[in-house]
Formats: structure tokens, C-alpha cells, sequence
């Protein structure tokens, strides 16, 4: 597995809750994070505001801030991958 930047565990996390509320085991899953990763990862994510802990049901969601950073994350990624043919400048 290649090394992924904290940007892109950022990204992956928020792409996790963007659908749904979920728990920190299936982020755990489907992010592929140790507990300690995701525990780490989720209070940062919380602390700044890009996600909020829904404690009735024991979830995570994501904020209107995570979705605007995930908008820019996912745009940038698109821009870092689409290939470049000839020069825009």
C-alpha cells in the first residue's frame, strides 16, 4: 500500500461521512486506520469544525465546513490527476 498524505486521510474520512452518519470502527474500515489513526484523525477533524459527533446515535457526521473542504480536496485531486496535454500558458 503506498503512503498517503494526511490531506488524502482527510479526504477519505469526510468521503466516508459524506453520505451518512457513521461510527469510528466503520471509518476505521473504510479508510483502512489503526484506532489510534482514527482517533487522532477524528479529533482533529472535530476540533477544527469539519466534523460533529452525533452522540444520541454514537456517529460521526460531516459539517458544512467538511463538505466545503471536501469539495476543494476532491477538485484539486481531480486537477492533480487529469492529464495535461499541451500548455495553458
Amino acid at each position: 500500500m503506498k503512503t498517503r498524505s494526511k490531506t488524502e486521510i482527510v479526504g477519505l474520512i469526510l468521503q466516508a461521512v459524506e453520505a451518512q452518519p457513521i461510527t469510528r470502527s466503520k471509518i476505521m474500515y473504510e479508510v483502512m486506520l489503526s484506532f489510534k489513526m482514527a482517533t487522532d484523525y477524528i479529533s482533529l477533524l472535530t476540533e477544527h469544525g469539519l466534523l460533529s459527533y452525533v452522540k444520541q446515535d454514537k456517529k460521526y457526521a460531516i459539517t458544512g465546513k467538511g463538505r466545503q473542504f471536501l469539495t476543494l480536496y476532491n477538485e484539486t485531486d481531480r486537477l492533480l490527476t487529469t492529464p495535461v496535454y499541451g500548455n495553458d500558458e
